[in-house]
């Protein structure tokens, strides 16, 4: 198989938009952009998602509308003490059940909580990889991840591809390797 029949299957989802096989040296362009990221507050920030990406050889640019195509079923986003603990973490639909009901959680927004025990070390943020389990073997490849980019990144992919820069469409990197 080849990179067609990945781009065939991902067009095919529900809220997918377009997607493309973006030029090498823009995904390295796109790459460096989000190394760049930090956190507003000061936090320490590690982007598990990126360097798992760079570790694909392979890349496509999603766009989708405002629903994720996968329903991701895990934590995208967690702040971690650097000795390790989980302290706080964004909460999916597919894991509300988790969290409903406790009311010893912190609520920071409507899809993030925070856990109430004392820490003594600075907090890591983490941005993990989101694993798609869409495409895989059936179309050739494995270690299928998406990235979602930063707004700068995000920025640099719309002006790039000339994606329409609403709110009503989201950018991802997907990345794998061929089988």
């Amino acid at each position: 198989m080849d990179i067609d029949a990945v781009v065939a299957k991902l067009k095919s989802m529900e809220h997918v938009v377009d997607v493309f096989v973006p030029e090498e040296s823009d995904i390295e362009k796109f790459f460096e952009k989000e190394s760049e990221v930090k956190t507003g507050s000061g936090m320490i920030f590690r982007n598990d998602s990126l360097e798992e990406a760079k570790k694909r050889t392979r890349h496509l640019c999603v766009v989708q509308d405002k629903e994720s195509f996968d329903k991701t079923p895990h934590h995208l986003i967690t702040w971690e003490t650097t000795d390790g603990n989980l302290m706080a973490y964004d909460v999916p639909p597919s894991l509300r059940h988790e969290v409903e009901g406790r009311n010893d959680l912190i609520w920071l927004s409507d899809n993030f909580v925070m856990e109430p025990i004392p820490y003594a070390s600075d907090l890591v943020c983490v941005m993990h990889p989101s694993p798609i389990n869409v495409v895989g073997e059936e179309e050739g490849v494995k270690d299928v991840i998406a990235l979602y980019p930063s707004p700068p990144a995000d920025k640099m992919i719309r002006e790039r591809y000339h994606i329409d820069d609403s709110w009503d469409y989201a950018t991802r990197i997907v990345s794998f390797n061929m089988l």
